[in-house]
Parts: C-alpha cells; sequence; structure tokens
C-alpha cells in the first residue's frame, strides 16, 4: 500500500489499486512519507470512508495531539478485543468524536454530571468495566482525574458501538425511561433503592427487558390472576409505586407497560425494600 498522507504516526491515507483508504495501526506512519509503502501486516483498521466522513475523520486525525490518537486508538482496540465486537467506520468514528470530546471537556476542567450512572452500571456491566478502563488511560495521559461519571458515558457509546444495536439517542432514552420509573417508585415509597445490590440490578433488568418488548411490539406472557391478586393485598404501597411509574412512562414517552407488569415490577421492589429493611437492622 502506498501513502498519499501521513495524519500522524499511527494513521494514514494510503491507497490501494484504484481507491484511497484510511489505515489505523500502532506506528505505521512512524518516520513515512508521501509515497512510501505500509506493511499491511501493520494495520489495525483500514476504512473507506465517504467524502464528507473521510474529510471530517482526516481533519480529526491530522489535529490532535500524537497521545491523544494512541490512547483513543487503544480504547476502542481493548473495545473491540473486550466486547467481541468489530466496530464499522462510522461507529468508529462516532467513538473517535466523544472520546475526544471527553478528554477536552477534562482538560477544561468540565464536569458533566451522569445521572443515569447506576442503570448504566447495572444495564451495561461490560462496557461499564471498558468505560473505567479507558477513563484510567485518559487519566494517565492527561494528568487530570476521571470520574466515574464520564466511564459510564463511554460505556454507553461502546454499547451503542456494537453491530445491530440501537443508536447512542435510542439508547439514551431506554435508559432515561428506567431512570424515571425507579425515581418515580422511591419518591412514592419514600425510600432510596440501593444501586449495588443484586436485587437492584433484577429490577432495572427486569425495566429493560420489558420496555424493550413494547417498543418492539412484542407479546408479554400473562400474569395468573391469583398472583395479581396477592400481589394487590400482600404489598399494597408497592404495587401502587409500580402503578405510578408505568403511567409516568405513559405519560412521558408514550408505552404502555401492560397492567400484568406491575405485579412483576412489585416483585422486584419488594425485594428491594427487604434488603433494605435486613441492613437497617444489621445497623441497629
Amino acid at each position: 500500500m502506498i501513502i498519499q498522507k501521513v495524519l500522524n504516526h499511527n494513521a494514514a491515507i494510503v491507497k490501494e489499486g484504484n481507491e484511497e483508504k484510511v489505515a489505523l495501526g500502532a506506528g505505521l506512519a512512524f518516520h513515512k512519507k508521501r509515497n512510501d509503502t505500509i506493511d499491511p501486516a501493520r494495520i489495525e483498521k483500514l476504512f473507506v470512508l465517504k467524502e464528507k466522513e473521510q474529510d471530517h475523520f482526516t481533519h480529526l486525525l491530522h489535529s490532535i495531539k500524537e497521545e491523544e490518537a494512541e490512547v483513543i486508538r487503544k480504547i476502542v482496540k481493548k473495545a473491540e478485543s473486550e466486547l467481541n465486537a468489530t466496530f464499522n467506520e462510522r461507529i468508529y468514528i462516532a467513538l473517535f468524536d466523544h472520546i475526544i470530546f471527553t478528554i477536552e471537556r477534562v482538560q477544561t476542567g468540565q464536569s458533566s454530571p451522569n445521572y443515569l450512572l447506576p442503570e448504566i452500571k447495572g444495564l451495561y456491566p461490560d462496557e461499564f468495566k471498558v468505560g473505567l478502563w479507558a477513563a484510567e488511560a485518559i487519566e494517565k495521559m492527561t494528568g487530570t482525574s476521571m470520574s466515574e461519571d464520564e466511564a459510564g458515558f463511554i460505556a454507553l457509546h461502546l454499547y451503542t458501538a456494537r453491530n445491530k444495536h440501537p443508536s447512542v439517542e435510542e439508547t439514551m432514552n431506554l435508559t432515561e425511561a428506567i431512570h424515571l420509573m425507579v425515581e418515580v417508585c422511591e419518591e412514592s415509597l419514600g425510600v432510596t433503592f440501593p444501586t449495588d445490590t443484586v436485587a437492584y440490578q433484577g429490577l432495572i433488568t427486569h425495566l429493560n427487558i420489558a420496555i424493550k418488548t413494547v417498543i418492539q411490539q412484542e407479546d408479554i406472557s400473562s400474569t395468573p390472576s391469583e398472583m395479581v391478586q396477592m400481589i394487590k393485598k400482600g404489598y399494597p404501597e408497592v404495587y401502587q409505586s409500580t402503578r405510578a411509574a408505568t403511567e409516568a412512562l405513559k405519560k412521558e414517552y408514550g408505552l404502555l407497560l401492560p397492567e400484568d407488569e406491575n405485579v412483576y415490577i412489585s416483585m422486584h421492589i419488594q425485594r428491594i425494600l427487604v434488603r433494605i429493611k435486613e441492613e437497617e437492622n444489621n445497623h441497629a
């Protein structure tokens, strides 16, 4: 492959046949210049981009610092390895954009609180693990402390980066819908759910599945009537809080969960309340 333009030590525009491509790889363009050849074995990513996308991406690669380009390359490589995923051209650019933006905010001291962090940790644990690794890598490169909030934002982008997953906006909407329902239940019951428990993860996982099922217009199995009555009579306050949450979901997002779902959601919430009570007794 023949170099058409060196973008930085790790990136270059190359020509293969009659086609121009963007090649990425550790040190593949180091001490190289136009018309030099590149060893294909050193190429980690080879992109064919539309003209507008290529102009944007090559400008980014050419304008950012070498260490920034290198840390982003390592983050994406780590993510693909840990998540067993392959990111296509557009996804790679989106991740590149987001991480550059994250680095800029960190370096200028701009904080961005992530109120969806508990849901992100519970719904996307693998992506969050990589997000923490990415935050640590950026912290080492910039010398500036990175919070879990930033790791959570990166995790959201990594989740949507997997093939066949929804857009970042759709993922955010789903996570925000879950957050809304949890908030309504907490307010109704006058408690704060402990987010680091198996019971809480069970709740948000169930909400995630239930809401997705409604969005995709799939059938949800009906609940035996005796179970519905048992939950209504046994845990009336919990059941009412769940109904308030499903009403909020309908009002805010236009999504209607079947009333049967209130039973299962209530069961998850009751598990959380039992957990809270146990902790209170242990510290009494």
